[in-house]
């Protein structure tokens, strides 16, 4: 029998030690938590295979420091992450970015944050304070092949562009 103790948990989502291991519990899915600590780069292992890679990323006892003590962390964005929004980075990431780097997870996050704010229009736009972030990659905004860009206006604010 595992012995699991949540070290810190939001809805459905949890970081969980594991027979002493770290752990992402999303709904009825568990990712082991690893780190490479020279990037570093967070991997999210669910049975035995990578279900994410997160380069520029935290490190699992980082992580764990975060949940067990609730002291916020910085990203290499300058993104502030408390247990809360690491708990959904992480399931964000598991679900949805399956290698990329902090900032690409970080600016899809954002695009699905402005769908639900209904900043889909200029009229409509939002700061990047109300989505939680800094700044956005400007990858998602200047490919044209994208079916969802961002959209930056003059006065800071941005909206998604959805292409029909």
């Amino acid at each position: 029998m595992m012995a699991e103790k949540v070290l810190y948990g939001v809805e459905d989502i949890a970081l969980m030690d594991v027979d002493g291991e770290l752990c992402l519990r999303d709904g009825g899915n568990l990712y082991q938590i690893h780190s490479h600590p020279y990037e570093p780069c967070t991997y999210l292992v669910r049975e035995g295979n990578i279900a994410a890679t997160i380069h520029n990323a935290f490190e699992s006892s980082t992580i764990r420091r975060v949940a067990e003590e609730r002291q916020p962390i910085r990203a290499v964005t300058g993104a502030e992450y408390d247990a809360d929004r690491l708990c959904r980075f992480l399931a964000f990431a598991a679900k949805h970015c399956p290698d990329h780097d902090v900032s690409y997870v970080e600016g899809k996050m954002a695009i699905e944050k402005m769908k639900e704010l209904g900043a889909t229009m200029p009229e409509t736009a939002v700061g990047m304070s109300e989505l939680g972030v800094r700044t956005i990659s400007n990858a998602f905004s200047h490919s044209k092949k994208l079916a969802e860009r961002v959209m930056r206006m003059e006065n800071g604010k941005v909206y998604v562009q959805i292409k029909k």
